[in-house]
């Protein structure tokens, strides 16, 4: 990508992207006020956005583990067989079951996450991806998530401008199941807005063939339930000049009081986007989105000097595309 393809934002985009990532599906009166601009101002930025592919789609958090389900995660070193990758990457992209995947340079070639009713259901998940795909996989490391703290994208904002902390989102997935039952409307609400959080109500209404009252209750009641947790964007990091890291950390200890420093630590850096704790051969999985490698390595650095008695080595990714749910047309079908 050249130069001529990095858009720069000022302030104002800077602050429109930073509250629809905390809620995408607030009025759009509401943003305005935030950022103090009229609503037909607000309005015309955020299509703008959208018609050069900088937001790149309104996503709704959705958790698994409210409805009976774990989260399961598998990495993947490949061949370099570019024929046989495709379709691997083919297989994944169709499969309902995927909640998230990546694709990556460094350590580990992708990765994914699904959502599965047991030990037994993801055994079988895994066992058809190796009778298809075990010919072309040189290793693998699997696991289950324990839980997701998700940040507001705080890297948005330029360094004079203090972090935003005041919405730190945990997702628990991947421990304590709960078996609310969802119906074909509460499905269906959640196929579509998996991947289009922003749609008005009454559109969703007629797609779930259904009241815009009846949708509107739905929805607050997914909410209450936290099967809904949010509501946020997706960004296409290249046209921003960004880049989008993992660091898999490998733990020597973690005292109650160290614990407690690296957490907030991690918590109020602006560059850092997930914390992950999971069951897999390492224990945290930190994502970071910055302007380089050289920026990324930086942090590294700071980060293993601060906690050296904590961390005892890390892995790199340099993710170079994602996406939550894949095949969310066939979800819950």
């Amino acid at each position: 990508m050249g130069t001529k393809d990095i858009f720069k934002l000022d302030l104002i985009d800077r602050k429109i992207l930073l509250e629809l990532d905390k809620n995408c599906r607030q009025p759009e009166k509401h943003i305005a006020k935030a950022v103090g601009r009229s609503r037909e101002s607000v309005k015309y930025r955020i299509q703008q956005l959208e018609k050069k592919g900088i937001i790149d789609g309104y996503l709704t958090t959705i958790n698994p583990n409210k409805f009976g389900y774990h989260l399961f995660k598998i990495f993947l070193q490949v061949e370099n067989i570019e024929e046989e990758r495709e379709k691997l990457v083919d297989y994944l992209k169709s499969k309902e079951q995927i909640y998230w995947m990546g694709l990556s340079e460094g350590n580990w070639d992708m990765a994914f996450a699904t959502y599965a009713k047991n030990q037994v259901e993801f055994y079988e998940i895994k066992n058809d991806l190796l009778t298809k795909f075990n010919h072309i996989i040189v290793k693998m490391a699997t696991g289950e998530l324990v839980d997701v703290h998700q940040y507001l994208k705080n890297f948005l904002l330029p360094q004079k401008f203090e972090t935003i902390k005041e919405w730190d989102k945990t997702l628990l997935w991947g421990n304590v199941t709960e078996e609310n039952n969802l119906d074909k409307i509460d499905k269906k609400i959640l196929q579509i807005l998996s991947n289009n959080a922003r749609i008005p109500i009454t559109k969703l209404a007629r797609e779930v063939k259904s009241t815009a009252s009846i949708v509107r209750s739905r929805i607050k009641r997914l909410e209450e339930l936290d099967i809904i947790q949010a509501y946020r964007i997706a960004l296409d990091l290249n046209k921003l000049g960004l880049e989008f890291f993992k660091a898999i950390i490998y733990l020597k200890k973690l005292p109650p009081n160290r614990k407690r420093a690296f957490y907030e630590y991690i918590k109020n850096h602006p560059k850092i986007i997930y914390f992950i704790r999971t069951f897999t051969p390492w224990e945290i999985e930190l994502e970071f989105v910055v302007e380089s490698y050289l920026e990324f390595n930086e942090i590294i650095k700071e980060l293993r000097s601060e906690f050296s008695d904590v961390i005892k080595n890390y892995e790199l990714m340099l993710m170079y595309w994602e996406s939550w749910f894949p095949a969310y047309k066939k979800l819950f079908e």
